[in-house]
Protein backbone atom coordinates (compact mmCIF):
# COMPACT_ATOMS: atom_id res chain seq x y z
CA UNK A 1 0.00 0.00 0.00
CA UNK A 2 1.51 3.32 -1.07
CA UNK A 3 1.32 6.51 0.92
CA UNK A 4 -1.59 7.97 -1.06
CA UNK A 5 -3.71 4.84 -0.55
CA UNK A 6 -2.94 4.85 3.19
CA UNK A 7 -4.11 8.44 3.51
CA UNK A 8 -7.36 7.66 1.67
CA UNK A 9 -8.02 4.69 3.96
CA UNK A 10 -7.48 6.83 7.04
CA UNK A 11 -9.87 9.47 5.70
CA UNK A 12 -12.47 6.77 4.96
CA UNK A 13 -12.15 5.31 8.46
CA UNK A 14 -12.43 8.76 10.01
CA UNK A 15 -15.56 9.54 7.97
CA UNK A 16 -16.99 6.12 8.86
CA UNK A 17 -16.31 6.75 12.54
CA UNK A 18 -17.94 10.16 12.33
CA UNK A 19 -21.02 8.69 10.61
CA UNK A 20 -21.19 5.90 13.19
CA UNK A 21 -20.86 8.42 16.00
CA UNK A 22 -23.62 10.56 14.51
CA UNK A 23 -25.84 7.50 14.16
CA UNK A 24 -25.15 6.41 17.74
CA UNK A 25 -25.72 9.93 19.07
CA UNK A 26 -28.92 10.23 17.03
CA UNK A 27 -30.23 6.84 18.12
CA UNK A 28 -29.16 6.96 21.76
CA UNK A 29 -29.58 10.66 22.56
CA UNK A 30 -31.87 12.38 20.05
CA UNK A 31 -34.41 9.69 19.13
CA UNK A 32 -35.47 8.52 22.64
CA UNK A 33 -37.00 11.86 23.77
CA UNK A 34 -38.87 12.14 20.47
CA UNK A 35 -40.18 8.57 20.72
CA UNK A 36 -41.08 9.10 24.40
CA UNK A 37 -43.08 12.22 23.58
CA UNK A 38 -44.85 10.47 20.70
CA UNK A 39 -45.81 7.49 22.89
CA UNK A 40 -47.19 9.77 25.60
CA UNK A 41 -49.17 11.89 23.13
CA UNK A 42 -50.68 9.01 21.14
CA UNK A 43 -51.17 6.88 24.24
CA UNK A 44 -53.00 9.65 26.10
CA UNK A 45 -55.20 10.37 23.08
CA UNK A 46 -56.23 6.74 22.64
CA UNK A 47 -56.53 5.96 26.36
CA UNK A 48 -58.55 9.07 27.18
CA UNK A 49 -56.35 9.92 30.16
CA UNK A 50 -52.74 10.85 30.78
CA UNK A 51 -50.12 8.25 29.83
CA UNK A 52 -46.60 8.75 31.15
CA UNK A 53 -43.33 7.12 30.13
CA UNK A 54 -40.23 7.33 32.30
CA UNK A 55 -37.63 6.35 29.73
CA UNK A 56 -37.08 5.06 26.19
CA UNK A 57 -33.90 3.19 25.32
CA UNK A 58 -33.07 2.26 21.73
CA UNK A 59 -30.58 -0.60 21.30
CA UNK A 60 -28.32 -1.01 18.29
CA UNK A 61 -26.89 -4.51 18.65
CA UNK A 62 -29.37 -6.07 18.13
CA UNK A 63 -31.79 -3.36 17.04
CA UNK A 64 -34.52 -3.14 19.69
CA UNK A 65 -36.23 -0.71 22.05
CA UNK A 66 -37.22 -0.70 25.71
CA UNK A 67 -39.93 1.58 27.09
CA UNK A 68 -39.76 1.82 30.88
CA UNK A 69 -41.98 3.19 33.64
CA UNK A 70 -45.30 3.32 31.81
CA UNK A 71 -48.21 4.75 33.80
CA UNK A 72 -51.86 4.67 32.67
CA UNK A 73 -53.99 7.16 34.60
CA UNK A 74 -57.25 5.78 35.96
CA UNK A 75 -59.96 7.85 34.20
CA UNK A 76 -62.28 7.25 37.17
CA UNK A 77 -59.69 8.20 39.79
CA UNK A 78 -57.04 10.54 38.33
CA UNK A 79 -55.02 10.35 41.57
CA UNK A 80 -54.15 6.72 40.82
CA UNK A 81 -52.87 4.67 37.90
CA UNK A 82 -55.18 1.98 36.61
CA UNK A 83 -52.04 0.11 35.57
CA UNK A 84 -48.29 0.57 35.70
CA UNK A 85 -45.84 -1.35 33.53
CA UNK A 86 -42.23 -1.68 34.55
CA UNK A 87 -40.98 -2.17 30.98
CA UNK A 88 -41.96 -3.09 27.44
CA UNK A 89 -39.23 -4.57 25.23
CA UNK A 90 -39.67 -4.73 21.44
CA UNK A 91 -37.39 -6.55 19.00
CA UNK A 92 -38.23 -5.74 15.35
CA UNK A 93 -37.47 -8.16 12.51
CA UNK A 94 -36.03 -5.73 9.95
CA UNK A 95 -35.54 -8.29 7.17
CA UNK A 96 -39.09 -9.67 7.47
CA UNK A 97 -40.47 -6.12 7.55
CA UNK A 98 -38.68 -5.33 4.28
CA UNK A 99 -39.89 -8.58 2.72
CA UNK A 100 -43.51 -7.76 3.61
CA UNK A 101 -43.67 -4.28 2.08
CA UNK A 102 -42.72 -2.54 5.31
CA UNK A 103 -45.44 -4.25 7.35
CA UNK A 104 -44.31 -3.88 10.99
CA UNK A 105 -43.10 -7.30 12.17
CA UNK A 106 -41.54 -7.81 15.59
CA UNK A 107 -39.66 -10.88 16.68
CA UNK A 108 -40.84 -10.45 20.24
CA UNK A 109 -42.52 -8.05 22.67
CA UNK A 110 -42.06 -8.52 26.42
CA UNK A 111 -44.36 -6.69 28.86
CA UNK A 112 -42.92 -6.92 32.34
CA UNK A 113 -44.08 -5.87 35.79
CA UNK A 114 -47.76 -5.02 35.33
CA UNK A 115 -49.42 -3.74 38.50
CA UNK A 116 -52.95 -2.44 39.01
CA UNK A 117 -54.29 0.48 41.03
CA UNK A 118 -51.04 2.16 42.01
CA UNK A 119 -51.00 5.70 43.49
CA UNK A 120 -49.73 8.62 41.40
CA UNK A 121 -47.49 11.40 42.65
CA UNK A 122 -49.71 13.97 40.95
CA UNK A 123 -53.22 13.49 39.51
CA UNK A 124 -53.25 12.64 35.81
CA UNK A 125 -55.17 14.59 33.19
CA UNK A 126 -58.40 13.01 31.91
CA UNK A 127 -59.36 14.02 28.36
CA UNK A 128 -62.59 12.05 28.09
CA UNK A 129 -64.99 10.25 30.40
CA UNK A 130 -64.29 6.54 30.77
CA UNK A 131 -66.77 4.22 29.11
CA UNK A 132 -68.53 1.52 31.04
CA UNK A 133 -66.09 -1.08 29.75
CA UNK A 134 -63.16 0.69 31.41
CA UNK A 135 -65.08 1.01 34.68
CA UNK A 136 -66.10 -2.64 34.72
CA UNK A 137 -62.63 -3.80 33.75
CA UNK A 138 -61.13 -1.75 36.58
CA UNK A 139 -63.59 -3.10 39.13
CA UNK A 140 -63.15 -6.72 38.11
CA UNK A 141 -59.38 -6.44 37.86
CA UNK A 142 -59.34 -5.20 41.44
CA UNK A 143 -61.12 -8.37 42.45
CA UNK A 144 -58.89 -10.69 40.44
CA UNK A 145 -60.29 -14.05 39.40
CA UNK A 146 -63.73 -14.94 40.80
CA UNK A 147 -63.74 -16.73 44.12
CA UNK A 148 -66.24 -17.30 46.91
CA UNK A 149 -66.05 -13.85 48.49
CA UNK A 150 -69.59 -13.15 47.24
CA UNK A 151 -71.32 -15.96 49.14
CA UNK A 152 -73.85 -14.01 51.13
CA UNK A 153 -77.60 -13.64 51.21
CA UNK A 154 -78.62 -11.48 48.23
CA UNK A 155 -80.77 -8.50 49.08
CA UNK A 156 -84.29 -8.09 47.79
CA UNK A 157 -83.21 -5.86 44.88
CA UNK A 158 -80.64 -8.44 43.68
CA UNK A 159 -83.19 -11.25 43.79
CA UNK A 160 -85.86 -9.19 42.02
CA UNK A 161 -83.35 -8.05 39.39
CA UNK A 162 -82.56 -11.66 38.44
CA UNK A 163 -86.14 -12.94 38.55
CA UNK A 164 -89.06 -12.71 36.16
CA UNK A 165 -92.02 -11.51 38.21
CA UNK A 166 -95.48 -12.66 37.22
CA UNK A 167 -96.86 -9.41 38.65
CA UNK A 168 -94.82 -7.22 36.30
CA UNK A 169 -95.24 -9.51 33.30
CA UNK A 170 -99.03 -9.48 33.69
CA UNK A 171 -99.01 -5.70 34.19
CA UNK A 172 -97.05 -5.21 30.96
CA UNK A 173 -99.48 -7.52 29.18
CA UNK A 174 -102.44 -5.50 30.45
CA UNK A 175 -100.77 -2.23 29.45
CA UNK A 176 -100.43 -3.50 25.90
CA UNK A 177 -104.02 -4.78 25.80
CA UNK A 178 -105.35 -1.44 27.06
CA UNK A 179 -103.20 0.45 24.55
CA UNK A 180 -104.50 -1.74 21.71
CA UNK A 181 -108.10 -1.21 22.83
CA UNK A 182 -107.53 2.56 23.03
CA UNK A 183 -106.29 2.59 19.43
CA UNK A 184 -109.36 0.65 18.25
CA UNK A 185 -111.68 2.94 20.22
CA UNK A 186 -110.06 6.07 18.79
CA UNK A 187 -110.50 4.70 15.26
CA UNK A 188 -114.32 4.43 15.62
CA UNK A 189 -114.99 7.19 18.14
CA UNK A 190 -115.21 9.96 15.53
CA UNK A 191 -117.94 8.13 13.57
CA UNK A 192 -120.28 7.78 16.58
CA UNK A 193 -123.24 10.14 17.15
CA UNK A 194 -122.85 12.84 19.75
CA UNK A 195 -125.38 14.21 22.23
CA UNK A 196 -125.82 17.21 19.90
CA UNK A 197 -126.79 14.93 17.00
CA UNK A 198 -129.40 13.18 19.14
CA UNK A 199 -130.75 16.54 20.26
CA UNK A 200 -131.11 17.53 16.60
CA UNK A 201 -133.09 14.32 15.97
CA UNK A 202 -135.41 15.18 18.85
CA UNK A 203 -135.93 18.76 17.66
CA UNK A 204 -136.58 17.72 14.06
CA UNK A 205 -139.03 15.00 15.07
CA UNK A 206 -140.86 17.42 17.34
CA UNK A 207 -141.12 19.96 14.56
CA UNK A 208 -142.38 17.37 12.05
CA UNK A 209 -144.99 16.00 14.42
CA UNK A 210 -146.35 19.46 15.27
CA UNK A 211 -146.90 20.17 11.59
CA UNK A 212 -149.16 17.18 11.04
CA UNK A 213 -148.49 13.72 9.66
CA UNK A 214 -148.73 14.45 5.96
CA UNK A 215 -146.96 12.12 3.50
CA UNK A 216 -143.92 14.37 3.18
CA UNK A 217 -143.53 14.55 6.96
CA UNK A 218 -143.89 10.80 7.24
CA UNK A 219 -141.15 10.26 4.64
CA UNK A 220 -138.82 12.56 6.57
CA UNK A 221 -139.63 10.70 9.77
CA UNK A 222 -138.86 7.40 8.02
CA UNK A 223 -135.50 8.81 6.88
CA UNK A 224 -134.69 9.96 10.42
CA UNK A 225 -135.60 6.53 11.79
CA UNK A 226 -133.35 4.81 9.24
CA UNK A 227 -130.52 7.14 10.16
CA UNK A 228 -131.07 6.42 13.85
CA UNK A 229 -130.92 2.69 13.14
CA UNK A 230 -127.55 3.16 11.42
CA UNK A 231 -126.28 5.14 14.39
CA UNK A 232 -127.47 2.38 16.73
CA UNK A 233 -125.51 -0.18 14.69
CA UNK A 234 -122.38 1.89 15.16
CA UNK A 235 -123.07 2.12 18.88
CA UNK A 236 -123.59 -1.64 19.06
CA UNK A 237 -120.16 -2.15 17.48
CA UNK A 238 -118.69 0.28 20.00
CA UNK A 239 -120.43 -1.52 22.88
CA UNK A 240 -119.02 -4.86 21.72
CA UNK A 241 -115.55 -3.35 21.50
CA UNK A 242 -115.78 -1.68 24.90
CA UNK A 243 -117.12 -4.87 26.44
CA UNK A 244 -113.44 -5.85 26.61
CA UNK A 245 -113.11 -3.24 29.36
CA UNK A 246 -115.01 -5.55 31.70
CA UNK A 247 -112.51 -8.34 31.09
CA UNK A 248 -109.62 -5.93 31.62
CA UNK A 249 -111.17 -4.81 34.93
CA UNK A 250 -111.40 -8.46 35.97
CA UNK A 251 -107.74 -9.08 35.08
CA UNK A 252 -106.77 -5.90 36.88
CA UNK A 253 -108.53 -7.13 40.01
CA UNK A 254 -106.66 -10.44 39.73
CA UNK A 255 -103.36 -8.52 39.52
CA UNK A 256 -103.67 -7.78 43.25
CA UNK A 257 -103.20 -11.47 44.07
CA UNK A 258 -100.08 -11.99 41.95
CA UNK A 259 -97.56 -10.45 44.41
CA UNK A 260 -98.46 -13.16 46.92
CA UNK A 261 -97.88 -15.83 44.27
CA UNK A 262 -94.53 -14.26 43.34
CA UNK A 263 -93.58 -14.08 47.01
CA UNK A 264 -94.43 -17.74 47.65
CA UNK A 265 -92.41 -18.80 44.61
CA UNK A 266 -89.39 -16.70 45.63
CA UNK A 267 -89.60 -17.89 49.23
CA UNK A 268 -89.56 -21.47 48.01
CA UNK A 269 -86.75 -20.87 45.54
CA UNK A 270 -84.47 -18.97 47.91
CA UNK A 271 -85.31 -20.79 51.12
CA UNK A 272 -82.38 -22.50 52.79
CA UNK A 273 -83.03 -26.09 51.90
CA UNK A 274 -80.99 -28.19 49.49
CA UNK A 275 -82.81 -26.75 46.47
CA UNK A 276 -82.67 -23.23 47.83
CA UNK A 277 -78.95 -23.36 48.59
CA UNK A 278 -78.30 -24.53 45.05
CA UNK A 279 -80.33 -21.61 43.74
CA UNK A 280 -78.33 -19.20 45.88
CA UNK A 281 -75.07 -20.59 44.51
CA UNK A 282 -76.54 -20.19 41.01
CA UNK A 283 -77.45 -16.54 41.70
CA UNK A 284 -74.21 -15.52 43.40
CA UNK A 285 -71.57 -17.40 41.39
CA UNK A 286 -73.57 -17.11 38.16
CA UNK A 287 -73.99 -13.37 38.66
CA UNK A 288 -70.25 -12.90 39.18
CA UNK A 289 -69.42 -14.91 36.05
CA UNK A 290 -72.00 -12.94 34.09
CA UNK A 291 -70.16 -9.72 35.02
CA UNK A 292 -66.88 -11.13 33.71
CA UNK A 293 -68.55 -12.31 30.51
CA UNK A 294 -70.08 -8.87 30.07
CA UNK A 295 -66.64 -7.30 30.20
CA UNK A 296 -65.34 -10.00 27.85
CA UNK A 297 -68.16 -9.21 25.44
CA UNK A 298 -67.16 -5.55 25.48
CA UNK A 299 -63.55 -6.35 24.63
CA UNK A 300 -64.72 -8.81 21.96
CA UNK A 301 -66.73 -6.05 20.30
CA UNK A 302 -63.66 -3.79 20.34
CA UNK A 303 -61.52 -6.52 18.83
CA UNK A 304 -64.20 -7.22 16.23
CA UNK A 305 -64.21 -3.55 15.22
CA UNK A 306 -60.41 -3.61 14.92
CA UNK A 307 -60.44 -6.65 12.62
CA UNK A 308 -63.29 -5.37 10.44
CA UNK A 309 -61.03 -3.12 8.36
CA UNK A 310 -62.66 -1.71 5.23
CA UNK A 311 -60.68 -1.12 1.99
CA UNK A 312 -61.89 2.48 1.71
CA UNK A 313 -60.28 3.27 5.05
CA UNK A 314 -56.82 3.00 3.54
CA UNK A 315 -53.75 1.25 5.03
CA UNK A 316 -53.85 0.29 8.70
CA UNK A 317 -50.31 -0.21 10.09
CA UNK A 318 -51.66 -0.98 13.57
CA UNK A 319 -53.83 -3.74 12.16
CA UNK A 320 -50.94 -5.22 10.18
CA UNK A 321 -48.50 -5.47 13.12
CA UNK A 322 -47.25 -9.02 13.71
CA UNK A 323 -45.58 -10.04 16.98
CA UNK A 324 -44.11 -13.51 16.70
CA UNK A 325 -43.70 -13.90 20.46
CA UNK A 326 -45.55 -11.87 23.11
CA UNK A 327 -45.00 -12.30 26.84
CA UNK A 328 -46.52 -10.57 29.85
CA UNK A 329 -46.16 -10.84 33.59
CA UNK A 330 -47.87 -8.89 36.33
CA UNK A 331 -49.18 -8.76 39.84
CA UNK A 332 -52.97 -8.55 40.29
CA UNK A 333 -54.50 -7.82 43.69
CA UNK A 334 -55.53 -11.47 43.96
CA UNK A 335 -52.44 -13.13 42.52
CA UNK A 336 -49.66 -13.46 39.95
CA UNK A 337 -50.36 -13.44 36.20
CA UNK A 338 -48.14 -14.66 33.35
CA UNK A 339 -49.11 -14.84 29.68
CA UNK A 340 -47.50 -15.93 26.43
CA UNK A 341 -48.81 -15.75 22.86
CA UNK A 342 -47.44 -16.63 19.42
CA UNK A 343 -48.15 -14.78 16.16
CA UNK A 344 -50.14 -11.91 17.65
CA UNK A 345 -51.80 -9.85 14.89
CA UNK A 346 -55.20 -8.50 13.94
CA UNK A 347 -54.56 -9.36 10.29
CA UNK A 348 -54.04 -13.12 10.51
CA UNK A 349 -55.17 -13.66 6.93
CA UNK A 350 -52.27 -11.52 5.66
CA UNK A 351 -49.66 -13.70 7.34
CA UNK A 352 -51.54 -17.01 7.24
CA UNK A 353 -51.30 -17.57 11.02
CA UNK A 354 -53.47 -18.08 14.09
CA UNK A 355 -52.63 -16.90 17.60
CA UNK A 356 -51.83 -19.52 20.18
CA UNK A 357 -51.74 -18.40 23.80
CA UNK A 358 -51.19 -19.59 27.36
CA UNK A 359 -52.14 -17.73 30.53
CA UNK A 360 -51.03 -18.80 34.01
CA UNK A 361 -52.76 -17.29 37.03
CA UNK A 362 -51.66 -18.21 40.54
CA UNK A 363 -53.98 -17.03 43.29
CA UNK A 364 -52.19 -15.59 46.29
CA UNK A 365 -53.74 -18.35 48.40
CA UNK A 366 -52.56 -21.13 46.04
CA UNK A 367 -49.24 -22.84 45.43
CA UNK A 368 -49.80 -23.55 41.72
CA UNK A 369 -51.41 -21.67 38.86
CA UNK A 370 -54.52 -22.33 36.86
CA UNK A 371 -53.42 -22.63 33.22
CA UNK A 372 -55.54 -21.43 30.31
CA UNK A 373 -54.40 -22.50 26.84
CA UNK A 374 -56.03 -21.93 23.51
CA UNK A 375 -56.11 -20.50 20.02
CA UNK A 376 -57.53 -17.27 18.62
CA UNK A 377 -58.52 -17.70 14.96
CA UNK A 378 -59.17 -14.44 13.08
CA UNK A 379 -58.47 -15.76 9.57
CA UNK A 380 -62.09 -14.97 8.73
CA UNK A 381 -62.98 -12.07 11.08
CA UNK A 382 -66.73 -12.58 10.73
CA UNK A 383 -66.32 -16.21 11.86
CA UNK A 384 -63.70 -15.59 14.53
CA UNK A 385 -63.16 -18.33 17.10
CA UNK A 386 -61.56 -18.27 20.53
CA UNK A 387 -60.86 -21.65 22.08
CA UNK A 388 -59.73 -22.04 25.68
CA UNK A 389 -58.77 -25.05 27.79
CA UNK A 390 -58.50 -24.61 31.57
CA UNK A 391 -56.49 -26.89 33.80
CA UNK A 392 -55.17 -26.88 37.32
CA UNK A 393 -53.97 -30.10 38.92
CA UNK A 394 -53.49 -30.65 42.65
CA UNK A 395 -53.49 -26.96 43.54
CA UNK A 396 -53.01 -26.44 47.27
CA UNK A 397 -54.94 -23.58 48.83
CA UNK A 398 -54.29 -22.10 52.24
CA UNK A 399 -56.19 -19.35 54.08
CA UNK A 400 -58.62 -18.74 51.22
CA UNK A 401 -61.50 -16.46 52.25
CA UNK A 402 -64.90 -17.87 51.37
CA UNK A 403 -67.37 -15.63 53.16
CA UNK A 404 -67.13 -12.37 55.08
CA UNK A 405 -69.79 -10.11 56.58
CA UNK A 406 -70.03 -7.93 59.69
CA UNK A 407 -71.43 -10.87 61.67
CA UNK A 408 -69.76 -13.90 60.05
CA UNK A 409 -66.47 -14.83 58.36
CA UNK A 410 -65.42 -18.21 56.94
CA UNK A 411 -62.11 -19.33 55.42
CA UNK A 412 -60.67 -22.45 53.86
CA UNK A 413 -57.60 -23.16 55.96
CA UNK A 414 -56.40 -25.70 53.43
CA UNK A 415 -57.62 -27.74 50.46
CA UNK A 416 -56.40 -29.53 47.36
CA UNK A 417 -58.22 -28.67 44.14
CA UNK A 418 -58.26 -29.83 40.54
CA UNK A 419 -59.79 -27.62 37.88
CA UNK A 420 -60.54 -28.41 34.24
CA UNK A 421 -62.77 -27.09 31.53
CA UNK A 422 -63.28 -25.88 28.00
CA UNK A 423 -64.79 -22.65 26.66
CA UNK A 424 -65.34 -21.63 23.03
CA UNK A 425 -66.40 -18.22 21.69
CA UNK A 426 -67.66 -18.31 18.09
CA UNK A 427 -68.33 -15.43 15.68
CA UNK A 428 -67.84 -12.87 18.46
CA UNK A 429 -71.30 -13.67 19.83
CA UNK A 430 -71.85 -17.31 20.81
CA UNK A 431 -70.27 -18.91 23.86
CA UNK A 432 -70.28 -22.52 24.95
CA UNK A 433 -68.30 -24.25 27.65
CA UNK A 434 -68.10 -26.02 30.96
CA UNK A 435 -65.65 -25.67 33.84
CA UNK A 436 -65.48 -27.98 36.84
CA UNK A 437 -63.54 -28.02 40.11
CA UNK A 438 -63.09 -30.75 42.72
CA UNK A 439 -62.01 -29.83 46.26
CA UNK A 440 -60.72 -32.41 48.72
CA UNK A 441 -58.71 -32.51 51.95
CA UNK A 442 -60.78 -29.50 52.93
CA UNK A 443 -60.33 -27.83 56.29
CA UNK A 444 -62.72 -24.98 57.05
CA UNK A 445 -62.28 -22.33 59.71
CA UNK A 446 -64.84 -20.08 61.36
CA UNK A 447 -62.97 -16.80 61.67
CA UNK A 448 -65.78 -14.75 63.17
CA UNK A 449 -69.28 -15.39 64.47
CA UNK A 450 -71.04 -12.65 66.38
CA UNK A 451 -73.66 -14.97 67.81
CA UNK A 452 -72.55 -17.67 70.32
CA UNK A 453 -75.39 -19.88 69.03
CA UNK A 454 -74.07 -19.61 65.48
CA UNK A 455 -70.55 -20.52 66.56
CA UNK A 456 -71.79 -23.49 68.59
CA UNK A 457 -73.91 -24.77 65.69
CA UNK A 458 -71.86 -23.89 62.63
CA UNK A 459 -68.37 -24.92 63.69
CA UNK A 460 -69.09 -28.68 63.91
CA UNK A 461 -70.82 -28.59 60.54
CA UNK A 462 -67.82 -26.90 58.91
CA UNK A 463 -65.47 -29.42 60.46
CA UNK A 464 -67.43 -32.22 58.81
CA UNK A 465 -66.97 -30.72 55.33
CA UNK A 466 -64.09 -32.60 53.65
CA UNK A 467 -64.81 -32.53 49.90
CA UNK A 468 -67.16 -30.98 47.33
CA UNK A 469 -67.53 -30.38 43.57
CA UNK A 470 -68.59 -27.36 41.52
CA UNK A 471 -69.40 -27.38 37.79
CA UNK A 472 -70.36 -24.31 35.76
CA UNK A 473 -71.89 -24.55 32.27
CA UNK A 474 -72.12 -21.51 29.97
CA UNK A 475 -74.06 -21.31 26.71
CA UNK A 476 -75.94 -18.92 24.45
CA UNK A 477 -75.06 -15.35 23.59
CA UNK A 478 -71.88 -13.74 24.91
CA UNK A 479 -73.86 -10.62 25.82
CA UNK A 480 -76.72 -12.57 27.48
CA UNK A 481 -75.25 -15.92 28.54
CA UNK A 482 -77.12 -18.75 30.18
CA UNK A 483 -75.15 -19.88 33.24
CA UNK A 484 -75.88 -23.06 35.16
CA UNK A 485 -74.07 -23.91 38.39
CA UNK A 486 -74.15 -27.45 39.78
CA UNK A 487 -72.54 -28.35 43.08
CA UNK A 488 -72.86 -30.81 45.93
CA UNK A 489 -71.69 -28.06 48.25
CA UNK A 490 -75.35 -27.25 48.89
CA UNK A 491 -75.82 -30.61 50.58
CA UNK A 492 -73.25 -29.68 53.20
CA UNK A 493 -73.87 -25.96 53.34
CA UNK A 494 -77.67 -25.89 53.44
CA UNK A 495 -78.02 -27.07 57.04
CA UNK A 496 -75.41 -24.64 58.26
CA UNK A 497 -76.72 -21.72 56.24
CA UNK A 498 -80.26 -22.44 57.36
CA UNK A 499 -79.35 -21.79 60.97
CA UNK A 500 -76.70 -19.10 60.46
CA UNK A 501 -78.55 -16.88 58.02
CA UNK A 502 -82.18 -17.50 58.91
CA UNK A 503 -82.62 -14.11 60.54
CA UNK A 504 -81.01 -12.32 57.57
CA UNK A 505 -83.26 -14.14 55.16
CA UNK A 506 -86.34 -13.26 57.20
CA UNK A 507 -85.39 -9.63 56.71
CA UNK A 508 -85.02 -10.30 52.97
CA UNK A 509 -88.45 -11.94 52.92
CA UNK A 510 -89.96 -8.85 54.51
CA UNK A 511 -88.16 -6.65 51.97
CA UNK A 512 -89.39 -8.86 49.13
CA UNK A 513 -92.97 -8.62 50.33
CA UNK A 514 -92.81 -4.84 50.71
CA UNK A 515 -91.15 -4.37 47.33
CA UNK A 516 -93.58 -6.68 45.52
CA UNK A 517 -96.60 -4.98 47.07
CA UNK A 518 -95.15 -1.55 46.26
CA UNK A 519 -94.54 -2.52 42.63
CA UNK A 520 -98.00 -4.10 42.33
CA UNK A 521 -99.65 -0.98 43.78
CA UNK A 522 -97.73 1.26 41.39
CA UNK A 523 -98.64 -0.88 38.39
CA UNK A 524 -102.28 -1.03 39.51
CA UNK A 525 -102.51 2.74 39.78
CA UNK A 526 -100.94 3.24 36.35
CA UNK A 527 -103.28 0.69 34.78
CA UNK A 528 -106.34 2.26 36.39
CA UNK A 529 -105.32 5.66 35.04
CA UNK A 530 -104.78 4.11 31.62
CA UNK A 531 -108.16 2.33 31.76
CA UNK A 532 -110.17 5.31 33.08
CA UNK A 533 -110.85 6.95 29.66
CA UNK A 534 -112.20 3.64 28.35
CA UNK A 535 -114.46 3.25 31.39
CA UNK A 536 -115.80 6.73 30.69
CA UNK A 537 -116.27 5.86 27.02
CA UNK A 538 -118.21 2.75 28.00
CA UNK A 539 -120.67 4.87 29.99
CA UNK A 540 -120.97 7.46 27.23
CA UNK A 541 -121.78 4.83 24.59
CA UNK A 542 -124.38 3.22 26.85
CA UNK A 543 -126.01 6.62 27.47
CA UNK A 544 -126.10 7.49 23.76
CA UNK A 545 -127.62 4.12 22.93
CA UNK A 546 -130.24 4.63 25.64
CA UNK A 547 -131.20 8.02 24.19
CA UNK A 548 -131.59 6.59 20.69
CA UNK A 549 -133.71 3.76 22.07
CA UNK A 550 -135.89 6.37 23.72
CA UNK A 551 -136.43 8.09 20.39
CA UNK A 552 -137.34 4.84 18.65
CA UNK A 553 -139.42 3.17 21.33
CA UNK A 554 -141.01 6.14 23.07
CA UNK A 555 -141.28 9.32 21.06
CA UNK A 556 -141.95 7.82 17.62
CA UNK A 557 -144.29 5.02 18.73
CA UNK A 558 -146.23 7.21 21.15
CA UNK A 559 -146.78 9.89 18.56
CA UNK A 560 -147.47 7.46 15.69
CA UNK A 561 -149.22 4.33 16.99
CA UNK A 562 -149.90 1.53 14.55
CA UNK A 563 -148.87 1.30 10.92
CA UNK A 564 -149.11 4.25 8.56
CA UNK A 565 -149.48 3.82 4.79
CA UNK A 566 -147.47 6.12 2.57
CA UNK A 567 -147.93 6.82 -1.11
CA UNK A 568 -146.54 4.08 -3.31
CA UNK A 569 -147.56 1.26 -0.96
CA UNK A 570 -144.91 2.02 1.68
CA UNK A 571 -145.98 1.22 5.22
CA UNK A 572 -144.22 2.59 8.30
CA UNK A 573 -143.64 -0.12 10.90
CA UNK A 574 -144.65 2.15 13.82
Amino acid sequence: MNRQQGSALKIFLIVLAIVAAVVVIGVKLIAPPIVKQKIEQEGSRNWGAEVNVADVDIHLFPIAATVSGIELTNPEKPQENLATIASVYGDPDIIATLQHDMKPILERVDVHGVKLHQPRKTPGKVTQKPDQLVIKTKALAAQGLPDFDHLKVPDAQTILKNEKLQTLEQAEKLKQQIADLQKQWQSIQKSLPSADVIKQYQQKLGSLQKGGLNPQALQEIQAIKADIEKQKQKLEQAKKLLAQVNDLKRQLAQLKSLPQKDLRRLQQKYSFNITGASNLVQTLIGGTLAQYLQVGAGWAQRLKARTAHKPDQGPSPAQDVLVRLFTLDGQLPSGQLQARADNVTLNQALYGVTTGYEVDFRHKAADKPVVVKGVLDLQNPSLAQLKALLEGVDIRFSDLKLFESPTLALAMKQAAASINGKVDVISWEKIQGEVGAHFEQVSMDLLKAQSPEVQRYLKPVLQSLKAFDIRVAVSGSLTAPKIQVKTDLDKYASKALQAVLQSEFKAVQAQLKDELMKRALGENQQLMQQLQPLLGAQGQVADLDKQLDSLLKTQLKQKLPGGVNLPGGIKLPF
